[in-house]
């Protein structure tokens, strides 16, 4: 070859040289460049995951929240609707107990009543004994037996209007005895209430301050 040959073909190689040097450092930073692209889709997707599992994390606690303040709400509904049935359950104890204290006082007035009726009745009945033995006195005059006679009916008819008030207030007796009995058994059944609704208050009060703690 002549020398310009050989300095063409030096030429050619040293070229060729540099190429393949230049393409294997473009493709070297194709290499990197790639995973560099990688990296950052992966820190791109990794930053999606994020922010989506922060919605939908901010949605939960949202939820979360929104059912807590339910059930507060509702505690405290609850709360005051126990509240007012326990006024009511009190009230009716006091109210029951009063109604017994004026059964009490009303058997005490017809037992006296009774009591008072039957000693007339003994009082009447010593002097119709001493009427029917002053009667048959062989010394007594016309006048004093009319006298007797006619107060001995007076006296029968006393005799029967007493009898008659212990009648009636010993049928009223067993009607307050009877009053009496129906409220005892009321007001122990509504002391019951009383306790249980306490109670029921007691759990509502506890409820109200989690879910308020919680919020």
């Amino acid at each position: 070859m002549t020398k310009v040959e050989e300095k063409v073909v030096a030429a050619v190689k040293e070229k060729k040289d540099k190429n393949v040097k230049e393409y294997e450092m473009h493709q070297d930073k194709c290499v990197k460049v790639k995973s560099e692209a990688v990296v950052a889709s992966a820190a791109v997707n990794d930053a999606a995951t994020t922010l989506k599992n922060q919605r939908e994390y901010q949605v939960q606690i949202t939820n979360l929240k929104n059912v807590l303040i339910s059930s507060h709400e509702q505690a405290l509904s609850k709360r005051q609707e126990a509240e007012k049935i326990l006024s009511s359950h009190s009230l009716a104890v006091s109210k029951y107990q009063q109604q017994t204290t004026v059964a009490n006082e009303q058997v005490a007035d017809a037992k006296t009543k009774i009591a008072g009726a039957q000693e007339v009745q003994r009082i009447i009945a010593v002097r119709m004994k001493e009427i029917a033995t002053l009667m048959t006195r062989p010394t007594i005059t016309a006048g004093e037996k009319a006298k007797l006679t006619k107060e001995e009916e007076e006296i029968k008819g006393k005799l029967e209007n007493q009898q008659n008030t212990v009648d009636t207030e010993t049928k009223n007796l067993v009607t307050y005895e009877t009053s009496i009995a129906t409220l005892a058994t009321t007001i122990k059944q509504y002391k019951k209430y009383v306790v249980d609704t306490k109670e029921i208050i007691k759990t509502l009060e506890k409820k109200v301050g989690e879910t308020k703690a919680a919020l």
